[in-house]
């Protein structure tokens, strides 16, 4: 009897930790933001502007071909972002909320916050929160508009517990650093410019916790230490 115990117990020993190490590896190489749009729903995000250009811009709404407002920011300043909802352009979602950039507050979209703030690489629009599932099948699609410069960085670390996504880009007219954080696809930084815009910011504030590289690990450890513990305890029970 005390064998069969024994035994069953190691084996849940073994699913645990098994379970536990797998886990661990399918959140360390999760190389994807594979949420649903309405997991950002309410959340809201703020970057702070490093630099950038002087003057007016106009910006456009690419949904109904409008110009919507003539706006200007300011070095030091602030961009917020509130998600309240998302939708779907052209099969694909994007999140929408309420921007404050300098002296414009509107309620737009990501896709036209990604062409407006030179946050995209067509006919990819990353934006603020990019909801790309599938970053190597990206490094694919844009390396496909016939511009060699285009190219994907692999483990961009911006802090010792963040992994992130650097994406490049350069055809003359855009050239943008993008790096977007891996589970996520929260923007972390930026240091992009079209034209005579340019624009160089990083995320100051998140209500979503960025994930960590490393957070799950000692989650998972603890789990481990707990289970090899209880199993010693019962041996040395069983002894007495």
């Amino acid at each position: 009897m005390y064998k069969l115990k024994r035994k069953t117990i190691i084996g849940i020993l073994t699913l645990i930790i098994s379970g536990s190490l797998f886990s661990s590896f399918m959140v360390n190489n999760n190389v994807s933001a594979s949420f649903p749009g309405d997991f950002y729903h309410g959340e809201n995000f703020t970057w702070s502007i490093d630099n950038i250009s002087e003057g007016v811009n106009v910006w456009y709404n690419f949904t109904s071909y409008d110009d919507i407002a003539n706006w200007n920011a300011t070095t030091n300043g602030l961009i917020t972002y509130e998600v309240t909802n998302s939708k779907i352009i052209n099969e694909e979602e994007y999140l929408v909320g309420n921007l404050n950039i300098g002296n414009l507050s509107l309620v737009t979209d990501n896709r036209d916050i990604g062409i407006n703030l030179a946050l995209s690489v067509y006919p990819w629009y990353g934006g603020l929160i990019s909801l790309e599932d599938d970053w190597d099948g990206l490094a694919t699609l844009i390396n496909t508009i016939g511009t060699s410069s285009i190219y994907t960085v692999e483990d961009v670390i911006l802090d010792p517990h963040i992994e992130a996504k650097k994406i490049t880009y350069n055809d003359g007219f855009q050239q943008s650093e993008l790096v977007y954080e891996n589970n996520t696809g929260i923007l972390m930084s930026t240091n992009t410019s079209a034209g005579n815009f340019w624009l160089q910011m990083h995320l100051t504030q998140s209500s979503i916790p960025i994930p960590s590289e490393t957070q799950s690990f000692p989650v998972y450890s603890a789990i481990i230490i707990s289970s090899i513990s209880f199993i010693l305890v019962i041996h040395r029970q069983k002894k007495k």
